[in-house]
């Protein structure tokens, strides 16, 4: 195992299935497991299919991603209209944080959507809604565990969205044109009332599966970098990923979940979070709307 140590980085590690495998045997063994994996490649983690559950190896840099999808593992047992991951385990394996999770019903909402006929897209969505509105309901002080604290977050997020955009490859005009718009809409995260928050509803979140011929939404994963927000900083992944500019849907969202968040507070959170990449966002939107303001970018995506 010495030679994993000599890894420059985790996203080297994670290109090398050899020694992918061997932390996760490592791990198994540990935990006195028999190892069956397969490798999911998906996501910036390690991650191992193992006889019904789920092996995830974080970076040893980011050990509090670890921590916290633990924690959020535990809060949620039993408490959404949708199945978590039971936590098995969690600990270190030659420094590299892991939790060993009981794998979720189902199949990705991604790979069943193109095959969805439009009113189980509309029971998706609605489902989807109500999964987050029961999140957003559990009490803020049963998180406490979480990171990072959000006034403190989002205050350096405000503070460095330019070198944020910019190391994206983001063009100065639209890092201007981000600046304006901030400086111009209300700042809702100072006023909005703190949820827990998943942070990154999308498709490949979301699990379901097809019981007589309608669509049932099964599980929710991946809450690494879930945390105590407000609602509008969950809603904008909604709105890019998850209904993504479909007619009708993100509406449907918003009334199943009885959520009344206006386009731009919802924008202001996309400009701000944690992973926003707005050069990537406009390159999957169509076409005629690649060169649009932000302001027709907020109406397509969250109105």
């Amino acid at each position: 195992m010495t030679k994993m140590l000599d890894e420059p980085d985790f996203a080297s590690l994670i290109r090398r299935d050899d020694l992918c495998q061997e932390i996760a045997q490592g791990i198994c063994r540990e935990n006195r497991m028999s190892f069956r994996g397969t490798r999911i490649l998906e996501g910036s983690t390690i991650l191992y299919r193992n006889g019904g559950m789920v092996i995830k190896i974080f970076s040893r840099d980011e050990p509090e991603f670890c921590s916290n999808e633990a924690g959020f593992l535990g809060l949620l047992q039993g408490r959404l209209p949708v199945q978590t991951p039971g936590l098995i385990g969690t600990g270190k394996y030659m420094e590299y944080p892991y939790i060993i999770m009981e794998e979720i019903p189902g199949l990705p909402l991604k790979s069943l959507w193109r095959n969805l006929s439009q009113r189980n897209r509309e029971r998706a969505i609605e489902q989807a809604a109500e999964v987050l509105r029961c999140l957003h309901s559990i009490p803020v002080v049963e998180a406490d565990f979480c990171t990072p604290e959000w006034n403190g977050f989002i205050a350096s997020q405000k503070r460095d969205f330019r070198r944020n955009h910019g190391g994206f490859g983001l063009s100065e005009e639209r890092i201007d044109e981000i600046g304006l718009y901030l400086a111009g809409t209300a700042p809702v995260e100072e006023t909005g009332r703190p949820v827990v928050c998943h942070t990154e509803i999308m498709r490949e979140h979301l699990f379901g599966e097809i019981r007589g011929g309608e669509l049932k939404l099964t599980g929710l994963l991946d809450f690494e970098p879930s945390m105590i927000g407000i609602r509008e900083y969950d809603l904008c992944a909604v709105g890019l990923f998850l209904t993504a500019g479909e007619n009708g849907l993100y509406r449907r969202f918003m009334d199943a979940g009885g959520y009344d968040s206006p386009p731009e507070a919802v924008m202001r959170m996309l400009l701000l979070h944690r992973y926003s990449n707005m050069k990537w966002f406009i390159s999957t939107l169509p076409e005629k709307l690649r060169h649009a303001p932000l302001t027709r970018l907020a109406e397509y995506w969250y109105s």
